[in-house]
């Protein structure tokens, strides 16, 4: 049977409550008791916090953890400037030296041609000249193909200066047919004067040239006349000694150059040495000689 007493009920405006169950009284020694393993503990684990398990320091090392080094800050290196293109200055052209002039063949008696000597780029004369311009002796009368050309430019602006009457007499020469010239010269002076050979020869000289050393080997020499009419003093003589520089053509023996090219004078000799030459021997009144004598000395 439940020895226990009876609960007491006690009064309230609603009813009845049980009342609370009696404090019960705590033993002072076992507060301190708990106290004191409570302080204990909190000591031990600070104990344990700061110098760690030391039963554990044998197995576990703690690896030291470097402190990380402070990279250098430097500043982000400036954009390098786009360099400022260079203008490429415009070259300055090199002048080019003037050119050399080019030397004239210079045929004289102390200048001979070759014995195999043979021109190039002969033509006839009667298959280019125009009839109306210039007739031609001779049917195989030939001249150098530049010359001949030249030659028709230069007898069509005198006749539009109103001069005409025009006429090769010779041109292109091989060296056997200047030797048949000479020959034929000199016996005509041996009859005529009452010569020996030798003076015949020496004077025959003076105005027929020996093979070799005659500009009609050249094909670029023509004798230029006028039919029928002895040419010295003409009208197209003085055409010609006026104006012929102007087409590349020079008078070649003149009277008052006979001591320097050997020859006495003939006004209807024309060779053909191009217009830069003829112009600069035109206005110094040089002679071939004097011309390529100049030339070579610079």
């Amino acid at each position: 049977m439940d020895q226990r007493p009876p609960r007491r009920y006690e009064p309230t405006r609603t009813g009845y409550r049980q009342p609370p169950p009696p404090a019960r009284r705590s033993n002072p020694l076992t507060r301190l008791a708990v106290a004191m393993a409570l302080t204990g503990g909190v000591m031990v684990g600070c104990f344990l916090l700061v110098y760690g398990f030391p039963w554990a320091q044998d197995t576990v090392r703690p690896v030291p953890v470097s402190a990380p080094t402070a990279l250098p800050i430097t500043a982000p290196p400036a954009p390098t400037p786009a360099p400022t293109p260079t203008p490429t200055p415009t070259p300055i052209p090199t002048p080019s030296p003037a050119p050399t002039p080019s030397i004239p063949l210079l045929v004289n008696k102390q200048n001979l041609l070759p014995n195999n000597y043979v021109p190039t780029n002969l033509v006839r004369l009667i298959d280019i000249c125009p009839g109306n311009v210039v007739s031609i002796k001779g049917r195989d009368i030939e001249g150098n193909a530049a010359a001949v050309d030249a030659l028709i430019v230069m007898l069509r602006a005198a006749m539009d200066d109103g001069i005409g009457n025009w006429q090769i007499s010779a041109g292109y020469r091989s060296l056997r047919y200047q030797q048949r010239l000479l020959d034929d010269k000199v016996s005509e002076l041996m009859r005529s004067n009452n010569l020996s050979r030798d003076r015949a020869r020496t004077a025959a000289l003076k105005t027929v040239a020996p093979p070799g050393a005659s500009e009609h080997h050249t094909g670029l020499a023509f004798d230029i006349t006028v039919p029928g009419v002895s040419f010295a003093g003409t009208k197209q003589a003085q055409w010609l000694a006026e104006n012929s520089y102007r087409f590349g053509f020079i008078f070649r023996y003149q009277a008052h150059k006979e001591e320097i090219t050997g020859f006495l004078a003939e006004a209807w000799h024309y060779r053909y040495v191009g217009v830069e030459a003829a112009t600069v021997m035109k206005r110094n009144d040089w002679c071939l000689e004097e011309y390529v004598d100049f030339l070579m000395q610079n």
